[in-house]
């Protein structure tokens, strides 16, 4: 497993400003994606635990700020998606390819699900989201984590190849 480096927390930054300001622009049909759930849920399947909820943390306090999320809220919510995902992994373990796509699926309806219980405790009035929603959030950050699985791969295996004189370990 790979660790943490030095343009870690920096990638995790820019992944927040990338979710406050992009998430409103790439809405479809009034669904935005959640790229730093999708970001921390990633690097926790790819990488490891510690650099996911360090992603998670560094992320999500980022776009925590420059949002209008009660401060510590979404940190605190994909920290527990974290811990979700990696405590699920074991059970996927033949399914490598899979996982991800299934872990961004089930991240996004727990943390919405997270959000929606954060505002019915606070009294927000107008908390009634469709189920339909959830699901086509949830569907479309499975999408754009589907997408950046595709890259990251092709990303690894190029490096691999060279790295060892043209074998790799992926399948070609």
């Amino acid at each position: 497993m790979a660790s943490i480096n030095r343009f870690s927390p920096f990638l995790a930054i820019a992944v927040g400003v990338a979710h406050a300001g992009l998430s409103p622009i790439l809405a479809i049909g009034g669904v935005k994606p959640n790229l730093v759930l999708i970001a921390a849920v990633l690097v926790t399947v790819l990488v490891g635990f510690l650099s996911g909820a360090a992603q998670a943390f560094i992320a999500g306090l980022t776009a925590n700020v420059l949002g209008g999320e009660p401060l510590g809220s979404v940190p605190l919510t994909l920290l527990a998606v974290v811990a979700l995902t990696a405590a699920a992994a074991p059970l996927f373990a033949r399914l490598p390819l899979v996982y991800p796509l299934i872990a961004v699926f089930g991240a996004s309806i727990v943390a919405d699900a997270a959000t929606l219980l954060r505002q019915l405790l606070g009294g927000a009035p107008g908390t009634d989201v469709p189920l339909g929603i959830i699901l086509a959030a949830a569907a479309l950050n499975a999408g754009i984590a589907g997408l950046v699985l595709v890259v990251v791969r092709l990303v690894v295996h190029r490096r691999e190849r060279t790295r060892s004189g043209g074998v790799s370990r992926w399948p070609t």
